[in-house]
């Protein structure tokens, strides 16, 4: 809601230039109608305005601080799975491998 010293100020300006009678009546239907104009429009306060600045900032933060740590959960996610998948691979060393089971055992034999 507007401030009531704006609306005072306003119908005082009036009542200055205006003779006696005719000022009252004109500040009685002044004030309702400046009164329902200001509600129509929705308006707010400086400190409404301050204090829904100081929470949108805090949201904000909030924000930029999840989307830091949803980039760490997709970054942790895929080296996770390549991880996965080199050990899947396994690791080659060279040489020629062993086709089966007995090929093993008549390996250990030669030695």
């Amino acid at each position: 809601m507007i401030d009531p010293i704006t609306i005072e100020q306003v119908i005082a300006g009036m009542q200055s230039a205006l003779p006696g009678g005719l000022a009252q009546d004109l500040e009685k239907n002044l004030r309702a109608a400046l009164t329902a104009a200001f509600a129509h429009l929705n308006l707010v306060t400086r400190e409404e305005l301050e204090v829904q600045a100081a929470v949108l900032a805090r949201t904000r933060a909030r924000l930029e601080e999840l989307e830091k740590q949803v980039d760490q959960a997709r970054a942790y996610a895929s080296n996770r799975r390549k991880a996965l998948a080199l050990l899947k691979q396994g690791l080659h060393l060279g040489g020629k491998g062993i086709a089966d089971r007995e090929a093993l055992h008549d390996r250990v034999r030669l030695r």
